[in-house]
């Protein structure tokens, strides 16, 4: 069967013009899809870029650690002076006070031995009270 030629061409226009339309509309569909996701990918990047600025805010700044730092290098230095003054302190004080330190000494041994034999002196009593309180009738 022939077809004319015009018809022919019509129908092959047509066809190439639905194909087309088909084409065009699934370009359009992946565009929208690819939109869509694009928009949620870039959402998460925007919250991520949020929480790095939040964490930035909170960081220390590297001035400050250092004004801090320093601050404490240099109370540790006066520290440290202030112990070697005291330790020379102690050493001249050794020198010249021996024999008050001695007498210090055997005054706090005095002291101890006392208590430790007034310690005993009353441990015994109650003890013996305790016995006697214990043996006696109706006790």
């Amino acid at each position: 069967m022939k077809v004319p030629l015009e018809k022919y061409v019509d129908q092959r226009f047509d066809a190439l013009g639905s194909q087309h339309d088909r084409d065009v509309a699934a370009v359009k569909e992946q565009a929208e899809l690819s939109r869509v996701a694009l928009e949620h990918r870039l959402d998460g990047m925007n919250e991520f870029r949020e929480q790095l600025r939040d964490q930035a805010a909170r960081l220390v700044t590297r001035e400050l650690l250092d004004g801090v730092v320093n601050g404490l290098r240099a109370q540790d230095e006066q520290q440290d002076q202030r112990i070697q003054q005291l330790e020379r302190r102690v050493v001249a004080d050794e020198g010249a006070g021996s024999a008050e330190g001695r007498r210090t000494a055997d005054r706090q041994s005095r002291i101890t031995m006392t208590v430790a034999v007034t310690s005993t002196i009353l441990f015994l009593i109650s003890a013996a009270a305790s016995v006697i309180l214990a043996i006696r009738p109706g006790g």
